[in-house]
């Protein structure tokens, strides 16, 4: 099976590709991903094509780069159909604490310890999802056109695809 025919590239994309093109090459010299000539990845069997996208990011001066695995213009899509219930049998619902279970959690900790040997903070991890990584088989199906007739191979996990939260929900417990 050859997959589906390469997207054309988004007016934004193609106006912010620099600043995505330096994203990549991090990610690349990081070993996050593989760039190839499109050709090449046009050959590869079962691949799949997302769109890139960029939107802003708070305290982020490149924005954040983003992949479209939702876009269904060529009649399917890796976010469509039973995607996300796939992932959630597979790795579990993703379930949220409540406030009284964290105010017992924190509780039970200072019955322990004494406030004073108690400290709160938040905390992001920083590229979550790209902490993750995909197995070889499946990379295919996570191929964007970049410009200059070149395209990504992600590896690791990206922002976009709806089975990184169940996924990520898994080291998170």
């Amino acid at each position: 099976v050859a997959g589906n025919p390469v997207p054309p590239l988004r007016a934004l994309y193609q106006v912010v590709a620099p600043a995505v093109a330096k994203m990549y090459h991090k990610e690349w010299l990081e070993r996050k991903c593989f760039i190839m000539p499109l050709a090449v990845a046009e050959g590869i069997l079962r691949r799949w094509f997302a769109s890139i996208h960029w939107t802003r990011k708070k305290y982020s001066k490149p924005g954040r780069k983003l992949v479209d695995h939702s876009d269904a213009s060529s009649g399917h899509s890796l976010n469509g159909g039973t995607a996300k219930a796939q992932a959630q049998e597979l790795n579990g619902k993703i379930t949220h604490p409540s406030i009284t279970q964290i105010v017992n959690m924190v509780l039970s900790k200072v019955d322990k310890h004494g406030w004073e040997n108690v400290s709160l903070f938040q905390t992001d991890i920083k590229d979550a999802f790209g902490q993750l990584r995909i197995n070889e088989e499946d990379t295919c199906l996570l191929i964007s056109a970049l410009t200059e007739d070149m395209a990504v191979i992600h590896h690791q996990g990206s922002f976009g695809l709806t089975q990184m939260p169940p996924a990520f929900a898994v080291i998170s417990r």
